[in-house]
């Protein structure tokens, strides 16, 4: 029931290369020309120089953040980069090298970013900025922090775009190539996501032009991928497949496995729109087995919800119903995190001012041992507080307020057994909203989540107390109907799309109508769960195909 919106991650990574060789040590100028020129003998390189000084924890720690730089580059093996990160981290900062601890510090943020880990990798680059010993290292943070703030998930669209020109100025003023393409690219990533579409194919061209001219195959490549996927969003498929198909040959000649899942996701969703279902579907499953080793959630997402719409369209309902519920397990998954990183920082807040207090005032420690444990209590109180906060939140839709997919089919299966033992009627209504993928494309995703909300309030109000809704993903709603035959979901059904098409929506545009299409079903002896959600899903269908705007009922 989904639609593809084609809501690509704008990955606004930085194309510099390796980041600053140090030059203050021969091995570590030899690492990272290697990592650069050869990276295949980096890590017996690094092992051999290991094992001479490993006595030097800040030359160690720089030659093991190089490995763990084409580990993570070169090799896609992400994981162990993480692992080399924070080993070089601890030893930089144990030798007490600056410079070598903001190297370290920048890439173990990065790869924080690039795995949804905000909140730690923020802390890192603003770090890795503060401490960071030369204006190209103070830049490479700077950079870095913008690519933070242009994620969609932090939204700091304006203010990423601002600090990316600020850089593009001082490249310009050093006549820095490299820096000015970056500088291009990067606009480019963000202008796309926050849906200036031509922008971003603008600064991308610019971008792509700058890497031809300097010759450089791998950010061409980089450049060719995210110009790809922004044609895609154009809906001109043919033009995307001509740049992605160079990408994907050069990282396959390279072994860049990171980088040739992230193409193979986007050339698959473009497979799939121009009917190559079969090789569609190659593309993803590639993709998707790729990102789950590397736990990298971001285009995990991307790949489920990818993979959720081919498998309907060639009629693996049941792999597509799976496919959506692992969407919806991840975004949770993700949702959670945030919660977690928000009552992580209130403990450290609190301990902290807590530490300081009693510093501060030694020869009144009673009253601060009192004041301590009256706020360790309140912050018991709240934290038991926000535990049950989360627990509502972990099974409630954001967005709409309604439960949430785990939610309902929970519900769903508590009162289908209960049907089942009593003997009474049982039915499903599928819901989906007609041409929602138009609103979005048209009017922006805010208008989409006016719609969303509006369409889930009515619905809930016209439902009453005759069953549950809830939101199963993007625009599909699905109702649960205790002790309720089919005739008399049909009529409740037939109310839900009357009320919804009176939805009053000219505040968005004049003439813009909102409806619906609904399929019901009802459960007869021998039905599992799964039978009937999908004969609900196939009248869904059969309502689509048959105009929308409608309710079909379940062929028997």
């Amino acid at each position: 029931m989904s639609k593809i919106d084609a809501l690509w991650i704008s990955c606004a990574v930085l194309l510099l290369g390796a980041p600053i060789a140090r030059a203050d040590h021969p091995l570590s100028t030899k690492c990272w020309q290697l990592a650069s020129s050869d990276p295949k003998k980096v890590d017996a390189f690094v092992g051999d120089a290991l094992r001479r000084h490993g006595n030097d924890p800040a030359l160690t720690g720089h030659l093991r953040a190089c490995r763990g730089w084409v580990l993570e580059n070169v090799e896609g093996r992400i994981i162990e980069a993480a692992a080399e990160y924070e080993a070089a981290v601890v030893l930089t900062e144990r030798g007490g090298d600056k410079g070598a601890l903001a190297d370290a510090l920048v890439l173990r943020g990065e790869l924080r970013y690039y795995r949804g880990q905000f909140d730690e990798a923020i802390g890192d680059l603003q770090k890795s900025y503060a401490v960071g010993t030369t204006s190209k290292q103070k830049r490479y943070a700077l950079n870095a922090i913008a690519n933070l703030y242009a994620d969609r998930r932090v939204g700091a669209y304006d203010r990423a775009i601002e600090y990316y020109r600020q850089l593009l100025a001082s490249h310009e003023q050093d006549g820095d190539a490299a820096g000015i393409a970056t500088a291009y690219y990067n606009i480019g990533a963000t202008l796309d996501t926050k849906g200036d579409l031509l922008g971003a194919l603008a600064s991308y061209q610019r971008a792509l032009a700058m890497e031809q001219k300097r010759g450089a195959a791998g950010e061409i490549a980089h450049v060719q991928r995210s110009l790809g996927v922004t044609l895609h969003k154009l809906g001109r498929y043919t033009e995307a497949m001509a740049v992605l198909e160079p990408a994907l040959a050069h990282f396959t000649k390279n072994e860049d496995a990171e980088s040739i899942a992230q193409v193979r996701l986007a050339r698959g969703s473009v497979l799939f729109r121009l009917g190559r279902r079969a090789e569609a579907m190659r593309d993803l499953d590639a993709a998707r087995a790729h990102f789950k080793t590397t736990e990298s959630n971001r285009f995990l997402e991307k790949a489920e919800e990818e993979r959720a719409n081919a498998l309907a369209a060639l009629g693996d309902w049941r792999g597509a119903f799976e496919a959506r519920g692992a969407l919806l397990d991840i975004r949770n998954k993700m949702n959670v995190r945030a919660r977690e990183e928000h009552v992580s920082r209130l403990r450290v807040q609190f301990e902290t001012e807590k530490k300081e207090q009693e510093n501060l005032a030694l020869t009144r420690i009673r009253r601060l041992q009192g004041i301590a444990i009256a706020l360790g209590v309140l912050v018991i109180g709240f934290l038991i507080y926000l535990a049950r906060r989360m627990r509502n939140l972990a099974l409630t839709d954001e967005l709409t307020k309604l439960p949430n997919r785990r939610h309902v089919l929970r519900y769903a299966d508590d009162q289908l057994r209960t049907a089942r033992a009593n003997g009474s009627a049982f039915s499903m209504l599928a819901l989906d909203i007609d041409h929602f993928k138009r609103i979005n494309d048209t009017y922006g995703h805010d208008a989409g989540d006016v719609v969303l909300r509006r369409v889930a309030d009515t619905c809930r109000r016209t439902l009453g107390r005759a069953g549950r809704i809830g939101r199963t993903g993007g625009e599909e709603f699905l109702v649960v109907l205790p002790e309720t035959d089919a005739k008399r979901a049909a009529e409740i059904a037939e109310r839900l799309r009357l009320a919804v098409e009176a939805i009053d929506c000219s505040d968005i545009a004049p003439d813009q109508r909102i409806t619906i299409s609904v399929g019901v079903s009802q459960s007869t002896s021998n039905d599992d769960f799964m039978a009937i959600a999908k004969r609900a899903d196939d009248s869904l269908y059969r309502a689509k195909e048959m105009g929308r705007n409608r309710v079909e009922l379940a062929w028997a």
